[in-house]
């Protein structure tokens, strides 16, 4: 059957806020996904329940970081012309002449569309496609952002995207395999937790700054 993208992005926008901020939607997710991970590690005494429920964790952030940034990728459209027309560098995306007519119809954007359709599978999809739309090395911009600013150079840019790699891979097997030999660990479990979320934080800041230059 045929996809309806114009349905599935006016269903999903009713399952939310109408206007939300996005580092305040991440925050307010990131809060209850970090309030879970605490319960279950304090709370739940058989170690075979706890670490099939640990797994939870990087499937919550990974959709955490997809919604975040399809989120980013719609507002970065939006603010300037510029951008809207390095869409048409995108690669991995296709929108058919249907679709634009029925969103103007529906009083969305190409900005939504977009945003709906692109891929942000795994970083390489979400470093691509925002490198396409910028017309900057997203990599080099972030890791430029981190180690200049006096407040976050603190942070390690290959220790931040090693573990979100890591929180994508956990996320894939756990989704999609019964998974039995690999093991939980409760540290990698707990990295993948907090630099998902420095990961989001620092993307957010360096977006803001570079958006009002």
């Amino acid at each position: 059957m045929k996809r309806d993208h114009i349905k599935e992005i006016l269903e999903k926008q009713r399952r939310s806020y109408k206007k939300t901020v996005r580092i305040w939607a991440v925050s307010k997710k990131y809060f209850i996904i970090a309030s879970s991970h605490d319960f279950i590690i304090h709370n739940i005494k058989s170690n075979e329940i706890k670490k099939e429920l640990l797994k939870y964790i990087p499937i919550s952030m990974v959709t955490l970081i997809e919604n975040y940034f399809r989120q980013l990728i719609k507002e970065i459209i939006l603010t300037n012309r510029k951008y809207l027309s390095n869409v048409n560098k995108l690669k991995n995306i296709k929108i058919n002449l249907e679709d634009v007519i029925s969103a103007q119809e529906k009083s969305l954007t190409i900005a939504d569309l977009v945003s709906h359709l692109i891929p942000v599978n795994n970083l390489n999809d979400i470093f691509s496609n925002l490198s396409a739309i910028l017309g900057e090395d997203y990599g080099k911009l972030l890791k430029v952002f981190i180690s200049s600013h006096p407040k976050f150079k603190v942070f390690n840019y290959d220790e931040i995207i090693a573990n979100v790699s890591k929180a994508f891979e956990l996320r894939n097997i756990y989704v999609h395999e019964y998974a039995f030999k690999v093991s939980v660990k409760y540290k990698e479990i707990h990295d993948v937790l907090e630099y998902c979320y420095i990961f989001i934080f620092l993307s957010d800041m360096m977006i803001n700054k570079k958006l009002k230059t």
